[in-house]
């Protein structure tokens, strides 16, 4: 958090397969409240749609976890962040956006309808308007989990940056008699939705040190 309030941004968060683990993350140092301004969790497509402008057209095409629908959910974060005045006073709102789902199991609700089998993990990579890469995957065992984070800046005049991010990513986990490929525990679901978050900081904090230098 310090790292952001030296880069004078304020931070607004949109969140779906993490359920708040994104914001929580921000909000617990001490000083948090200087920099975080709000978070919302929009776990189904309705609340994409209601809370944040996700066309439905876009939500049925592409899939809830797609590059495309983390674009227009940050789209609508910052539209709110503006109609909430929070530049107003010359600050740099930076809006994370972010989407995937947690397991074999979720994949099979990724895609559009007609998407026949799960979609492959994408090579991990992080990049922005600046031309930063750095690896960040994680695929350690056969369980993986898809992420997609779009970030970008709103001032008062109009959005100067963005970065968008997919990553595949595993979490480990004890392997037992009972286990099924497309049902995973609720212990294995939340490794991974920790992963994600975890996965999503590093970005910010990318983000921050490039606009720091």
């Amino acid at each position: 958090m310090s790292l952001a309030r030296s880069c004078g941004v304020k931070l607004v968060v949109c969140e779906s397969m993490t359920g708040g683990l994104l914001s929580s993350s921000l909000t617990e140092p001490s000083g948090a409240s200087e920099v975080f301004s709000f978070g919302l969790v929009v776990y189904s497509g309705l609340s994409k749609s209601s809370f944040l402008g996700v066309p439905q057209s876009l939500l049925s095409s592409k899939g809830e976890v797609s590059a495309e629908v983390a674009s227009s959910m940050l789209s609508g974060l910052l539209s709110r962040a503006s109609a909430l005045g929070l530049s107003s006073d010359g600050s740099r709102v930076l809006g994370l956006a972010l989407t995937g789902n947690a397991g074999r199991d979720d994949f099979f609700n990724a895609g559009p309808p007609t998407s026949p089998t799960p979609p492959a993990p994408p090579t991990s990579s992080v990049s922005s308007s600046a031309g930063v890469s750095d690896k960040v995957s994680r695929r350690d065992r056969d369980e993986v989990g898809l992420l997609y984070l779009a970030a970008g800046f709103s001032s008062c005049s109009k959005a100067s940056f963005s970065a968008g991010f997919s990553a595949g990513f595993s979490a480990g986990f004890s392997d037992g008699a009972e286990h099924q490929e497309h049902h995973l525990s609720l212990q294995t679901r939340n490794a991974l939705r920790q992963v994600a978050a975890h996965t999503s900081l590093q970005l910010l904090f990318r983000l921050l040190e490039t606009i720091k230098d």
